[in-house]
């Protein structure tokens, strides 16, 4: 594995345990948080209802959570955002001016990219719309790394695909990084229902365990994390082209030795050495012989079947 994804996690893995920043008296309550969440969830109708709902401290128990400060809260991510599933659509819906729809396509690098989209032409359901600041998931994909992918919405009007799912929260830049973390991804891994299927069920969202810090330390987590990653992501790079090349140079020494071999390079030239023209000669007469030796070679051979089969005396022109 790559030295900057080994960083890369353990990097996200410490800002998730309260390793990167300070932890400040004067920050407000998480209990505050929560309680201020769950009215607007309650406002807006936003309760969901998961098949499955075991007990925190169960799933805690299974991804072995390690400790966090005094003024966090492990939470469950349905407490403090929440999700919906994607658009479907038919190839007929698709249209050159209709209303861009979100896929996996779109989130490169945890980014948004707009270089290959899809417009559809329907009504769409107000919950398949997203808005500037929502985090889009990869819920579904036919590649498992992919999966879990995500991306800060940059713009309002967009719906998103059936493969897809949108997280709301006003902890969403600090959920964006949570969902690059191991702790996530560790959870998503144990699911036993999906082990055939590469996805992220909404049951799997709503389950997942969250290390919640106070919204002002939040704040200082991601910007620490804005500074942090780039960096990690430029050493990445410059990892990959070396990869490259020690990939690469085996051979092109190969190359490159074969290359002086032939101009003389790798030995010394002395005057001792027999000419080049005389070798050319003894080679020359070496040819002549094994000529002459294959013609008289022949010449028996012929008078051999005539020997043998006098009356097939064609059969000699087979013999060349």
């Amino acid at each position: 594995m790559k030295l900057a994804e080994d960083l890369k996690k353990a990097v996200l893995q410490a800002a998730m345990q309260g390793k990167l920043t300070k932890q400040l008296e004067s920050d407000t309550s998480v209990d505050e948080l929560l309680k201020k969440i769950a009215d607007e969830k309650a406002k807006n109708n936003q309760v969901w209802k998961a098949k499955k709902q075991p007990p925190i401290d169960e799933i805690l128990e299974t991804i072995d959570a390690n400790e966090i400060p005094d003024n966090w809260k492990w939470v469950k991510l349905s407490q403090i955002a929440h999700s919906y599933i994607g658009l479907t659509y038919s190839p007929s819906n698709v249209s050159s001016n209709g209303t861009i729809v979100l896929r996996s396509s779109n989130i490169q690098n945890g980014k948004m990219d707009y270089k290959d989209i899809v417009k559809v032409e329907m009504d769409i359901p107000k919950n398949k719309m997203c808005k500037k600041g929502d985090i889009l998931v990869c819920a579904r994909n036919g590649s498992k790394s992919l999966v879990g992918k995500s991306a800060i919405i940059d713009a309002d009007g967009m719906s998103f695909g059936a493969f897809m799912a949108i997280i709301k929260s006003p902890c969403n830049e600090f959920l964006y990084h949570y969902l690059s973390s191991p702790y996530f991804k560790k959870q998503m891994s144990l699911d036993s229902s999906t082990v055939t299927v590469n996805q992220i069920t909404q049951d799997m969202l709503f389950n997942a365990c969250v290390p919640l810090p106070p919204i002002e330390e939040q704040q200082r987590i991601v910007e620490k994390l804005n500074q942090i990653l780039p960096l990690i992501d430029e050493y990445g790079k410059e990892e990959d082209e070396l990869i490259t090349l020690c990939q690469k140079f085996p051979e092109e020494m190969k190359k490159s030795v074969l290359q002086s071999a032939m101009q003389g390079k790798l030995t010394k030239q002395l005057e001792s050495d027999s000419s080049v023209d005389e070798l050319l000669k003894k080679q020359n007469s070496l040819k002549k012989g094994k000529l002459k030796k294959k013609s008289l070679l022949q010449k028996l051979l012929k008078m051999k079947f005539h020997l043998i089969f006098p009356k097939i005396g064609d059969i000699s022109s087979l013999v060349q």
